[in-house]
């Protein structure tokens, strides 16, 4: 009886490890990325001071405004093949204004196509621009 119990106890606590540490996102996207260049029709702009880090389904953006200074946004974020949902919903973080000033986000809620994902390089597309990052 003792050890129907145990073995019971043991194939719980694995299947409820195994289901709390799966991902529903792709292992290529965790981590920290270095935005490099946003184009917006045709023009390419150079970027080198906001990041992008996912992990966990919470997504960080910073921005490293000056050598001791980095303003940082708390969200989440969601990925279905190839598309990718950031926001910052019902947050002061994600506060127009900030959103705006520090990363050029015009909504809270910013829906990407995935172009590219490597374990190197991510590329995300939207209605309006296209962003390039490298892994950090």
């Amino acid at each position: 009886m003792n050890k129907i119990i145990l073995f019971l106890f043991v194939t719980t606590f694995f299947l409820f490890l195994d289901t709390s540490c799966s991902d529903n996102y792709n292992s290529d996207l965790r981590g920290k990325w270095q935005l490099r260049s946003i184009e917006t029709n045709g023009i390419t702009k150079s970027v080198d001071s906001i990041f992008y880090n996912f992990d966990n389904l919470v997504f960080v953006m910073q921005n490293i405004t000056h050598k001791t200074s980095v303003v940082s946004v708390f969200g989440t974020f969601q990925q279905d093949q190839d598309s990718l949902t950031i926001g910052f919903p019902d947050s002061k973080y994600g506060s127009r204004d900030k959103l705006w000033n520090y990363f050029q986000w015009a909504d809270s809620i910013q829906t990407f196509k995935i172009i590219d994902l490597s374990h190197k390089r991510l590329c995300l597309k939207n209605k309006v621009s296209t962003l390039s990052f490298r892994k950090y």
